[in-house]
Protein backbone atom coordinates (compact mmCIF):
# COMPACT_ATOMS: atom_id res chain seq x y z
CA UNK A 1 0.00 0.00 0.00
CA UNK A 2 2.66 2.42 0.85
CA UNK A 3 4.79 1.86 -2.76
CA UNK A 4 0.96 2.40 -4.54
CA UNK A 5 0.57 5.72 -2.66
CA UNK A 6 4.49 6.97 -2.80
CA UNK A 7 3.55 6.22 -6.80
CA UNK A 8 0.37 8.52 -6.76
CA UNK A 9 2.20 11.02 -4.69
CA UNK A 10 5.37 11.01 -6.59
CA UNK A 11 4.20 11.11 -9.90
CA UNK A 12 1.97 14.13 -9.24
CA UNK A 13 3.60 17.71 -9.10
CA UNK A 14 3.55 19.65 -6.02
CA UNK A 15 0.87 22.20 -7.76
CA UNK A 16 -1.40 19.30 -8.55
CA UNK A 17 -0.72 18.25 -4.76
CA UNK A 18 -1.71 21.37 -3.38
CA UNK A 19 -4.92 21.15 -5.22
CA UNK A 20 -5.90 17.73 -4.35
CA UNK A 21 -4.78 18.74 -0.41
CA UNK A 22 -6.91 22.29 -1.10
CA UNK A 23 -9.92 20.24 -2.31
CA UNK A 24 -10.20 17.98 1.20
CA UNK A 25 -9.75 20.79 2.89
CA UNK A 26 -12.67 22.93 1.51
CA UNK A 27 -14.37 19.42 1.61
CA UNK A 28 -14.00 19.66 5.53
CA UNK A 29 -15.54 23.42 5.70
CA UNK A 30 -18.50 22.37 3.37
CA UNK A 31 -19.60 19.41 5.43
CA UNK A 32 -18.78 21.05 9.14
CA UNK A 33 -20.28 24.58 8.05
CA UNK A 34 -23.23 25.57 10.20
CA UNK A 35 -25.12 27.21 7.21
CA UNK A 36 -29.16 27.04 6.93
CA UNK A 37 -29.84 23.53 5.32
CA UNK A 38 -31.13 25.25 2.25
CA UNK A 39 -28.19 27.19 1.43
CA UNK A 40 -26.14 24.30 1.85
CA UNK A 41 -28.61 22.37 -0.74
CA UNK A 42 -27.91 25.91 -2.99
CA UNK A 43 -24.30 25.49 -2.56
CA UNK A 44 -24.08 21.47 -3.10
CA UNK A 45 -26.37 21.17 -5.80
CA UNK A 46 -23.90 20.10 -8.47
CA UNK A 47 -23.13 17.38 -5.42
CA UNK A 48 -26.56 16.31 -5.02
CA UNK A 49 -27.22 16.22 -9.15
CA UNK A 50 -23.66 13.81 -9.42
CA UNK A 51 -24.98 11.97 -6.35
CA UNK A 52 -28.00 11.33 -7.39
CA UNK A 53 -26.78 10.66 -10.98
CA UNK A 54 -24.31 7.96 -10.11
CA UNK A 55 -27.49 6.18 -8.59
CA UNK A 56 -29.23 6.31 -11.33
CA UNK A 57 -26.40 5.17 -13.95
CA UNK A 58 -25.74 2.04 -11.92
CA UNK A 59 -29.30 1.02 -11.22
CA UNK A 60 -30.01 1.32 -15.00
CA UNK A 61 -27.05 -0.63 -15.68
CA UNK A 62 -27.62 -3.28 -13.28
CA UNK A 63 -31.07 -3.60 -13.87
CA UNK A 64 -32.27 -1.98 -10.87
CA UNK A 65 -34.74 0.47 -13.33
CA UNK A 66 -34.77 4.06 -12.15
CA UNK A 67 -38.77 5.53 -12.49
CA UNK A 68 -38.55 8.78 -10.36
CA UNK A 69 -36.16 11.58 -10.00
CA UNK A 70 -35.82 14.37 -7.99
CA UNK A 71 -33.23 16.81 -7.44
CA UNK A 72 -34.91 19.55 -5.67
CA UNK A 73 -34.54 19.86 -2.13
CA UNK A 74 -37.96 19.18 0.31
CA UNK A 75 -37.88 19.92 4.21
CA UNK A 76 -39.42 16.64 5.56
CA UNK A 77 -41.67 16.27 8.87
CA UNK A 78 -39.46 15.63 11.06
CA UNK A 79 -37.37 19.16 9.89
CA UNK A 80 -35.00 17.18 8.06
CA UNK A 81 -33.82 17.65 4.52
CA UNK A 82 -34.43 15.25 1.64
CA UNK A 83 -31.76 17.16 -0.98
CA UNK A 84 -32.39 14.75 -3.53
CA UNK A 85 -33.74 11.33 -4.72
CA UNK A 86 -34.03 8.29 -7.34
CA UNK A 87 -36.61 5.99 -7.03
CA UNK A 88 -36.27 2.27 -8.46
CA UNK A 89 -38.89 -0.49 -9.90
CA UNK A 90 -37.05 -3.13 -9.92
CA UNK A 91 -34.33 -3.44 -6.43
CA UNK A 92 -33.54 -6.68 -5.56
CA UNK A 93 -31.29 -7.63 -2.84
CA UNK A 94 -28.28 -8.34 -5.56
CA UNK A 95 -28.24 -4.86 -6.96
CA UNK A 96 -29.12 -2.52 -4.09
CA UNK A 97 -26.15 -2.86 -2.57
CA UNK A 98 -23.77 -1.66 -5.44
CA UNK A 99 -26.44 1.01 -6.43
CA UNK A 100 -27.24 2.30 -3.06
CA UNK A 101 -23.30 2.46 -2.43
CA UNK A 102 -22.74 3.90 -6.35
CA UNK A 103 -22.04 7.35 -5.06
CA UNK A 104 -18.45 6.22 -3.40
CA UNK A 105 -17.33 6.04 -7.34
CA UNK A 106 -17.32 10.26 -7.08
CA UNK A 107 -14.41 9.97 -4.77
CA UNK A 108 -11.64 9.03 -7.32
CA UNK A 109 -13.60 11.05 -9.80
CA UNK A 110 -13.29 14.38 -8.30
CA UNK A 111 -9.55 13.52 -7.29
CA UNK A 112 -8.90 12.73 -10.76
CA UNK A 113 -11.17 15.96 -12.15
CA UNK A 114 -8.94 18.27 -10.00
CA UNK A 115 -5.87 17.04 -11.62
CA UNK A 116 -6.82 16.65 -15.02
CA UNK A 117 -9.31 19.67 -15.14
CA UNK A 118 -7.98 22.24 -12.40
CA UNK A 119 -4.53 21.59 -12.52
CA UNK A 120 -3.92 22.41 -15.82
CA UNK A 121 -5.54 26.04 -14.72
CA UNK A 122 -3.11 26.57 -13.02
CA UNK A 123 -0.40 25.98 -14.95
CA UNK A 124 -1.49 28.15 -17.09
CA UNK A 125 -1.79 30.97 -14.51
CA UNK A 126 -5.25 31.23 -14.31
CA UNK A 127 -5.48 30.71 -9.88
CA UNK A 128 -9.03 31.91 -10.30
CA UNK A 129 -10.38 28.84 -12.61
CA UNK A 130 -8.20 26.69 -10.88
CA UNK A 131 -10.13 27.40 -7.44
CA UNK A 132 -13.58 27.26 -8.82
CA UNK A 133 -12.81 24.28 -10.34
CA UNK A 134 -11.32 22.30 -7.32
CA UNK A 135 -14.33 24.38 -5.24
CA UNK A 136 -16.45 22.27 -7.76
CA UNK A 137 -14.88 19.12 -6.99
CA UNK A 138 -14.80 19.23 -3.49
CA UNK A 139 -18.07 19.34 -3.33
CA UNK A 140 -18.74 16.19 -5.80
CA UNK A 141 -16.34 14.82 -3.35
CA UNK A 142 -18.50 15.58 -0.56
CA UNK A 143 -21.25 13.87 -2.33
CA UNK A 144 -19.70 11.10 -2.69
CA UNK A 145 -20.58 9.76 0.57
CA UNK A 146 -23.30 7.59 0.71
CA UNK A 147 -26.79 8.74 3.23
CA UNK A 148 -28.26 7.17 5.97
CA UNK A 149 -30.84 5.85 3.53
CA UNK A 150 -28.52 4.53 0.66
CA UNK A 151 -27.18 2.58 3.75
CA UNK A 152 -30.00 1.21 4.91
CA UNK A 153 -30.84 -0.10 0.76
CA UNK A 154 -27.69 -1.43 0.67
CA UNK A 155 -27.53 -3.38 4.30
CA UNK A 156 -29.60 -6.50 3.75
CA UNK A 157 -28.40 -6.97 0.30
CA UNK A 158 -25.13 -6.64 1.74
CA UNK A 159 -25.64 -9.03 4.77
CA UNK A 160 -26.78 -11.66 1.47
CA UNK A 161 -23.75 -10.97 -0.30
CA UNK A 162 -21.57 -11.50 2.57
CA UNK A 163 -23.02 -14.24 3.72
CA UNK A 164 -22.75 -16.13 -0.02
CA UNK A 165 -18.89 -15.39 0.22
CA UNK A 166 -18.13 -16.75 3.29
CA UNK A 167 -20.30 -20.10 2.44
CA UNK A 168 -18.86 -20.33 -1.17
CA UNK A 169 -15.24 -19.33 0.57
Amino acid sequence: MQAYLAFWFDALPPAALALEVLMLVLTIVLVRSSMHPSTFALVSWVGTVTHEASHGIVGLVLGAKPCELSLFPKQNADGSWTLGYVAFSNMRWWNAPFTAMAPMLLAPLAIWLVADWAYPFIVAGDTLGSLWRTSICSIIFQASWPSKQDFKVAAPGLAVIIFLLWLFN
